[in-house]
């Protein structure tokens, strides 16, 4: 990649980061209304444009080398015989497409697999054999094919949930249209900021809505970003030029399941494993200023992910530039941050809320899954070959890490930056080790291992680089061997990819249950009779789903003064990660749906209405919608009875 467009890029992503920080900024201390936006826009281009004329863009040196790339380009001969394989790796994208379009659903559904049809994994194996063999015949368009197919890749969500996919989605598009509409919501958090900012000023800069944007941000911006990064970074860092391209292909081998959505987290993870790839080759001041604002960027969006970049960054900082007798001094100091800062920052959480922060969630040793070789043999011989991988990912991951560290250990001086990044996952799982001896009472009970795990993922996510560096130097092995090993290797890698493909969604299958439907057309319908139905103020007991319909549908529509001079606002539908209507959900479907429990709730929060909504897919549906009729005043059924609102009313 020439340096005009290594610069373009960079300078892109500047622009991009530029947005989100000033957007960030200014929403925290003002709004986004006109006047925000307009003051974010003028604040980011004024940067931008501080930037150029610092580094210089427009200097005759890189007018000249991309004339004399385009040159060279131009004198290249290629037969049409060389379009062939392109053409047919175009048209088996275009039928994943088709069958991922025409498998799109309203339906509630655990995997978006109920609803492909199997030959979809037949077409998308074939287009990943297909571009192999373009990578490694040095065909025209092959960086642009591998674009496509990473957003193919991070797209079938999209595709697939018609009404949209997971539950945090749905809350941040319901505050991203109220920020739209009013310029602000209040409280304003500390978190979340960034990606809030972005999807805001787009919106109003575009006319795009919000549901559509947020759906795309993560998948797009991680297709088009991650190979981009890699392409601009290996290429200064590796010679062969096939095998780079092969390497950047087979990545999504590894899980990717956080860019399969957007969320602030998950926009977080982009930012970091961007400055994780840029960080490998950083030469220069305008690659060690993307770096920092990345980094400032992960932290407006979700400070989990965000201080263990930045203080990554830091390291950068003092790895590419300062004295050699400071520098050890530096990375002590900046690798203790980085094992103490999140535990500092839950503990600060904790004491601020009154929660008992010794308590342990976990002993060590059980709150690792460690990893072990598993064997799965009680399905079809292809479902077992699947699982093989998914079942030992873990101890693949780690094999390569391992692969990985022999190989800068061998090579010290030309990986020496590597051995940032194998101390810093070091760091993150000290964190993570100390971590689990809080215990996150601010969340709810089955969420306070999350916020945890998230820490052990963020160590092995810096890891990457190294596991990156493990499959490149089998690859250039395998390049050695004769032309009918490589056939086999490049078959098999492309079934790994099929199967990390399948891996990286949720699953429902003999193996696999990830339990979670989504948001159906029926949610939808029985969140629109009820507000139809009620005369006045009232509460909803009902799953998450149910309540994610409700945003989606109504936002954030209404709120209950809560009880005591420091009780929080109650929301009208249960929220999952906080509120007391979810427990009195929980009380309902788990123990007894009685009328009591619903009068709780009518009392905690002052309404005259209570309304109960039962899935058909709960487990115990016959005998929880039974006993509800019992007590309850009334009871509709929505959608053919899938499902059931029962309703009560206080006496006069």
């Amino acid at each position: 990649m020439n340096t005009s467009i290594d610069k373009l890029i960079k300078y892109a992503l500047i622009c991009l980061n530029l947005i989100i920080i000033w957007g960030a900024f200014v929403y925290r201390v003002f709004s986004l209304g006109i006047i925000g936006i307009i003051s974010v826009l003028i604040l980011a281009f004024l940067s931008f444009f501080i930037i150029l004329y610092i580094f210089n863009k427009f200097n005759q040196e890189t007018i000249d080398l991309k004339i004399k790339k385009i040159n060279e380009i131009n004198q290249k001969k290629y037969v049409i015989a060389d379009y062939a394989l392109p053409f047919l790796y175009v048209i088996l994208m275009l039928c994943c497409t088709h069958f991922l379009y025409s498998s799109g659903t309203t339906d509630a559904i655990i995997s978006p697999w109920q609803k492909v049809p199997y030959y979809f994994f037949a077409a998308f194996f074939s287009a990943s054999l297909c571009l192999a063999a373009i990578i490694l015949r040095n065909k025209p368009l092959a960086k642009a094919l591998i674009f496509l197919h990473y957003l193919l890749i991070f797209s079938v969500a999209v595709f697939i949930y018609k009404i949209g996919y997971g539950f945090d989605p749905f809350i941040h598009q319901a505050t991203e249209k109220l920020i739209s509409q009013t310029g602000a919501v209040e409280p304003k958090p500390f978190y979340y900021l960034g990606q809030y900012a972005l999807i805001t000023i787009i919106n109003k800069l575009c006319a795009i809505p919000i549901v559509w944007l947020d759906k795309l941000l993560v998948p797009v911006l991680a297709a088009f970003t991650l190979p981009a990064a890699l392409f601009l970074t290996l290429t200064k860092w590796l010679e062969n030029k096939n095998i780079m391209l092969l390497t950047i292909f087979l990545l999504p081998i590894l899980p990717f399941s956080f860019f399969i959505v957007t969320t602030p987290q998950n926009l977080a993870y982009l930012f970091l494993i961007l400055v994780l790839i840029f960080g490998l080759h950083a030469k220069n001041r305008l690659d060690l200023l993307n770096i920092i604002l990345l980094s400032l960027s992960a932290f407006a969006v979700h400070p989990l992910a965000g201080i263990p970049t930045i203080l990554f960054a830091l390291l950068l900082l003092v790895y590419y530039a300062g004295k050699q007798q400071f520098k050890n001094n530096y990375y002590r100091i900046i690798f203790l941050l980085m094992a103490i800062a999140l535990p500092l920052a839950f503990l600060f959480i904790q004491q601020k809320t009154g929660i008992n922060a010794t308590d342990s969630t976990s002993s060590i040793g059980s709150a690792i899954d460690w990893p072990e070789i598993k064997i799965p043999d009680k399905e079809n011989a292809i479902l077992n070959t699947v699982y093989l991988f998914i079942f030992n990912f873990k101890l693949l991951f780690s094999l390569l890490a391992i692969s990985g560290l022999t190989i800068i250990l061998k090579n010290r001086k030309e990986c020496k930056v590597l051995f940032l990044y194998l101390f810093s996952s070091l760091a993150m799982f000290i964190s993570y080790l100390i971590s689990s001896r809080l215990s996150f009472g601010f969340l709810i009970e089955y969420e306070r291992s999350d916020y945890n795990n998230r820490i052990l993922l963020i160590a092995a996510i810096f890891l990457f680089p190294l596991a990156l560096l493990a499959i490149h130097a089998f690859l250039l092995k395998l390049m050695k061997q004769n032309k009918i090993i490589i056939s086999i290797f490049i078959v098999f890698f492309s079934f790994l990819l099929t199967t990390s493909l399948y891996a990286s969604y949720p699953r429902f299958d003999n193996y696999h249950n990830s339990h979670g439907y989504s948001v159906s057309k029926n949610d939808i319908l029985a969140v629109e009779w009820i507000n139809n139905d009620a005369k006045g103020d009232y509460i909803v007991l009902a799953n998450q789903q149910v309540s994610a319909a409700s945003l989606k549908t109504f936002g954030f529509k209404k709120y209950f003064k809560g009880k005591g001079d420091n009780a929080e606002d109650i929301f009208y539908y249960p929220i999952p990660t906080g509120g007391p209507l979810y427990q009195l959900y929980l009380d309902m479907v788990y123990k007894k749906p009685t009328r009591s429990t619903v009068l709780s709730a009518l009392d905690l929060t002052g309404a005259k209405t209570g309304y109960f909504v039962l899935n058909k897919y709960w487990w115990a549906f016959p005998k929880i919608a039974a006993e509800a009729k019992l007590e309850a005043d009334s009871w509709q059924e929505i959608g053919e009875g899938e499902i059931f609102v029962f309703k009560y009313e206080l006496g006069d």
